[in-house]
């Protein structure tokens, strides 16, 4: 078994790149009428000059400044002269890799050029404001998995070997004692990659579509590398299906479409496209490959699959609240927080108009008597007069209790349980009440909880400023009195 991985001294090497890729940015750079968009086109079909670009301009953008994650500004940040000498001394894959490990990592470099068409795609779908910077982030999530294969790969090998054998989900951390997420958020820092990556190398980000979507764009890719018919291949299907709100089957016909594309536009010689898969029936042999490697599951195993089971309630729970009216929102909303979500007492607070009294309205869950009973003045107290401002969240629990206390109103402090979360809702930029779900002391509720809970109280907000704007599309024009009437 090989030993443990060094990831500090992985750190301070360079991705390499596919000599062809920087020999065509290296020629277009050299010519006198050289466009920068046109050696950003070829940037981005390589994870290593993405990754180099990305890296060199953060690094002079400084520690208190965001994070750029948009390869052409990147570009134009670094000028033509800096971006060459930024490609120039960069290794190249072929001369780095050992020749029996070439076909290997070629397979690799195809994966994530797959994996960025797919994100791409979909960011637009779901009419993301850069859905460019998606495909660009995917494109970078194999890093951990392509910076082992080329300067480790025997234990690479070793990590596929045993994921195959026995399904570990804890392969990498076996042999590497690191699993590939750690390995990928060190890099992140290290290299100073954007914040986006990060997240998605985070399952506790994925009630945020961005990271979710790339996340499940890199997870197709690497399944389809071993059939598109496979198990594993259909149930990652079915979670990109429930993500874009489609029908499996429709979402199965543009995700083909999608890899096609991919493999028409270049795809990595040496390297098997994923869309030449798609003609393979189930169970036949598949074209040899790299087997896939699966992220190594967080501490608890379960995390996941609990993500992924709030995430497909979160989407039902969004379709329904499509062109709903209030009421219809709010039944919608406490109901699912109390039924799908699983808190033991969920309670709609409705704000008296013109005041600042809430009072229960929607109430569920058993021993809510002291709830019902409730009422809150929002303007003495300095907690619930911050959250009426604007659509914002709170989680109180065990540590924090002290520290807000003083700040609520004693018959709230008597009623709610030990650990509780709520959050404001709006109508048109006016508050209307406040969400309350706890568990009444059972148990405290995690933090995958509290995340679908403010997702979708945001879904909520987002619903109700539609129905609004659509009551005022709706609403008849007044009529216009002529100049001689009387």
């Amino acid at each position: 078994m090989p030993a443990a991985l060094d990831i500090d001294a992985l750190s301070e090497r360079d991705l390499p790149v596919r000599g062809a890729e920087k020999q065509a940015c290296m020629a277009m750079l050299s010519r006198e009428n050289c466009t920068l968009s046109a050696v950003v086109e070829r940037i981005v079909l390589d994870p290593g000059l993405t990754v180099a670009v990305l890296r060199t301009v953060n690094r002079k953008r400084g520690a208190n400044r965001a994070r750029l994650a948009a390869v052409d500004s990147a570009a134009n940040l670094l000028g033509q002269r800096q971006l060459r000498a930024c490609i120039e001394n960069l290794p190249e894959l072929e001369d780095t890799c050992r020749a029996d490990n070439l076909p290997m990592a070629l397979m690799l470099w195809e994966r994530q050029r797959h994996a960025v068409a797919q994100a791409a795609h979909w960011a637009h779908l779901r009419e993301d404001k850069s859905p460019s910077e998606c495909g660009i982030v995917a494109g970078c999530v194999g890093l951990p998995e392509l910076m082992t294969c080329v300067y480790h790969p025997d234990a690479y090998r070793s990590v596929v070997t045993l994921q195959n054998e026995r399904g570990s989900q804890g392969a990498s951390v076996r042999v590497l004692g690191t699993d590939f997420a750690a390995l990928g958020r060190h890099l992140v820092q290290r290299w100073c990659l954007p914040e986006l990556l990060d997240d998605v190398f985070r399952p506790d980000r994925y009630e945020f579509y961005r990271p979710l979507g790339i996340m499940l764009a890199s997870e197709l890719a690497r399944q389809a590398d071993a059939g598109w018919y496979t198990a594993r291949t259909v149930a990652c299907l079915e979670t990109i299906a429930e993500y874009l709100g489609w029908s499996y089957e429709r979402c199965v016909d543009m995700v083909h479409q999608v890899a096609v594309r991919s493999a028409r536009a270049g795809a990595v010689n040496g390297a098997v496209p994923a869309a030449a898969r798609l003609v393979q029936l189930p169970g036949e042999v598949t074209i040899s490959g790299v087997a896939p490697v699966r992220p190594a599951a967080p501490v608890r195993v379960h995390t996941d699959e609990q993500q992924a089971r709030l995430q497909a309630v979160l989407l039902q729970v969004k379709q329904q609240l499509q062109g709903a009216d209030l009421r219809t929102v709010l039944n919608v909303t406490i109901k699912a927080l109390h039924t799908k979500f699983e808190f033991s007492r969920c309670v709609f607070f409705l704000l008296d108009k013109g005041k600042t009294t809430m009072r229960p309205r929607i109430v569920l869950g058993e021993d809510s008597h002291a709830l019902q009973a409730l009422e809150i003045d929002g303007g003495s107290s300095r907690v619930f007069a911050s959250l009426l401002q604007k659509p914002q969240s709170l989680l109180v629990n065990r540590k924090n209790r002290s520290r807000y206390e003083p700040h609520m109103p004693d018959a709230f402090n008597a009623a709610s349980a030990d650990t509780f979360a709520c959050m404001s809702v709006f109508a048109d930029q006016r508050p209307i009440g406040l969400v309350y779900v706890d568990q009444h002391n059972v148990k405290p509720f995690g933090a995958d909880q509290y995340a679908c809970f403010k997702t979708l109280c945001g879904v909520v907000n987002q619903s109700l400023r539609v129905a609004v704007a659509q009551a005022q599309m709706q609403a008849p024009a007044p009529k216009l009195r002529r100049a001689n009437s009387r």
